[in-house]
C-alpha cells in the first residue's frame, strides 16, 4: 500500500449501502501514478450476541492507507477516522481488500454511528 493514498466515505442518511459519494485524495504526485484506491465493500453490522460492538462499521479498500468516515442526515454531520484491522478477514473478498478499516469511536465515530442507527430508524 502507498504512504499517500486516503480515502473518504462520504454516507448519506438512508443507508450504508448506497454510498452517494466517495472521494480518493492524496499527494500532487498520486495524480499521475500508477492506480488509484477502491473500495470494494461496506459493512455495518448490529450484533447483539456480545461478541463485537453492538453497531460496527467498517470499510473494505485496495491501494489505501488511511479512511475516514463522515455522515450527514436532517441537517447534521459527523466524521470520524477508521483504523485497519488485520483481526477481521472477510473470506468473500480476494486480494489486499480483506482486512477493513474499522470506524474508530473516539474522535467523531460515536456520533457517525448515531447518525446511521437514525437514518436506519426513520427509513427503514
Amino acid at each position: 500500500m502507498r504512504a499517500d493514498h486516503r480515502v473518504i466515505f462520504v454516507l448519506f442518511a438512508a443507508t450504508v449501502a448506497s454510498v452517494a459519494a466517495l472521494a480518493a485524495t492524496g499527494s500532487a504526485h498520486e495524480a499521475s501514478s500508477g492506480p488509484q484506491p477502491r473500495v470494494i465493500q461496506l459493512s455495518y453490522s448490529d450484533s447483539k450476541d456480545g461478541s463485537f460492538p453492538r453497531y460496527r462499521l467498517m470499510a473494505f479498500s485496495r491501494r489505501t492507507d488511511d479512511v475516514r468516515f463522515a455522515t450527514r442526515f436532517a441537517g447534521k454531520r459527523a466524521k470520524a477516522d477508521a483504523r485497519f484491522s488485520e483481526n477481521i478477514t472477510d473470506t468473500d473478498i480476494k486480494g489486499n481488500a480483506k482486512h477493513p478499516f474499522v470506524l474508530i469511536r473516539k474522535g467523531g465515530g460515536k456520533r457517525v454511528m448515531k447518525l446511521i442507527r437514525r437514518a436506519f430508524d426513520e427509513r427503514g
